[in-house]
Order: C-alpha cells, then sequence, then structure tokens
C-alpha cells in the first residue's frame, strides 16, 4: 500500500513535470492556471501554515531568477535584436511560475507518502538508509533556513538602514549557497553515521 502511494506520487510529479516542463512550457497563462490550482491544493491539504513555509523556502530561488531577468530587460539585452521587455517576459515569466508551482506540486504529492509506513514496507536496510536520510535532510533544509537569516542580520553590513536591490540580491544569493552547503554536510556527515551503524549492527546475509 505505501509503495502504491509512493509509485503513484512519483508518477504525479513526474506527469506535472513533463506536462507544464515541456509541452507547456511556454503557455504563461497555463503556467499561472496550474499555480493557482496547485496553491489551492496545498492549502487544502497542508494547511497555510505548512504552505508558507514553503513559500518561504522558495522565495530566495524564485527572488534571484527574477532580479536576473530584471536585470537583462534594464540593459536591453535580447538575442537576434528582438525587444528586451517582451522576450524576457515570454521566456522568464513561465519558467518563474513553473519553478514555483513545481516545487509546490513536489511537496504535495509528498504529502501522501506515509513515511513511517514506508521505512516499515520494506526490509531493505540500504532503502531503508536512504528514507531516514532523505528525511534528515529535508528537516535540516527547513530548520536552517531561518538560522541562515538569522546570522546575516548580525553581519555589520546588514545593520545599514537603507538597502537596495543589490543587497537584497546578494543576501537571497548567499542564504541559498549556505543552505545548499549545509545540506551537503549533513548528507556527508549522517550517511556516514549511519553507514557505520549498519556495519555494526546489521548482518547481512
Amino acid at each position: 500500500m505505501h509503495k502504491a502511494r509512493l509509485a503513484l506520487a512519483i508518477a504525479g510529479f513526474a506527469a506535472h513535470s513533463l506536462i507544464f516542463g515541456i509541452f507547456l512550457l511556454r503557455q504563461i497563462a497555463v503556467q499561472g492556471v496550474a499555480l493557482a490550482v496547485i496553491l489551492a491544493l496545498c492549502f487544502l491539504k497542508l494547511g497555510w501554515r505548512k504552505t508558507l513555509k514553503q513559500f518561504k523556502l522558495i522565495t530566495p530561488f524564485a527572488i534571484s531568477l527574477f532580479v536576473v531577468y530584471t536585470i537583462l530587460i534594464l540593459v536591453g539585452f535580447a538575442p537576434a535584436d528582438q525587444p528586451a521587455l517582451p522576450y524576457w517576459l515570454a521566456y522568464g515569466l513561465p519558467r518563474l511560475l513553473l519553478l514555483i508551482s513545481s516545487l509546490l506540486a513536489f511537496r504535495w504529492f509528498v504529502s501522501f507518502v506515509d513515511y513511517e509506513g514506508l521505512l516499515k514496507s520494506t526490509s531493505n536496510i540500504h532503502l531503508q538508509k536512504y528514507l531516514i536520510l532523505g528525511k534528515i535532510l529535508y528537516q535540516a533544509a527547513f530548520q536552517s533556513l531561518s538560522q541562515i537569516r538569522y546570522w546575516q542580520e548580525m553581519i555589520p553590513s546588514a545593520q545599514i538602514p537603507s538597502r537596495g536591490l543589490k543587497y537584497r540580491f546578494n543576501r537571497a544569493l548567499a542564504s541559498s549557497l549556505a543552505l545548499v552547503l549545509i545540506v551537503m554536510e549533513q548528507a556527508e556527515s549522517k550517511g556516514e553515521l549511519i553507514d557505520n551503524r549498519i556495519q555494526t549492527c546489521h548482518k547481512e546475509e
């Protein structure tokens, strides 16, 4: 039962990625509707607090992408001498909407998978390892983001009252990179700990 739910969740997210990430990628209106629908589903299934947490995690990546496209529009860069504003709106807006909707869709599909049941449904110790490690990294990502932002506020340059676009962009980029580094460090250290316990406590036939 739990494996079937996992298979359906994977198939559902794959279908979402295929349909909106390839076939309907350039349809801005469709991408907007897809985002609105998945947002409504997240509110119904996860509640507004968990959905808001998802947005806090997505925000640095979305802002970074938005700033890049804005800079390209302001400098007037576009291929084949095309007008910068309509070109980057047509190119960047659907991808920005897709980024947000895909991350929310992933969280929505994952909510149908019972972690404890899935862990008990398999006797493969190596599969259990990756399930445990995945949960650890997922929790570490959400717990670390607020700490990263708190530490950023302690930097002397962050105490300056006037903060422009450049500061916000650098802060979002720095928090994203810091989050990636923390997750990578946790993956290495926790993975080694789990491997040591498997070698010590689990005897494979």
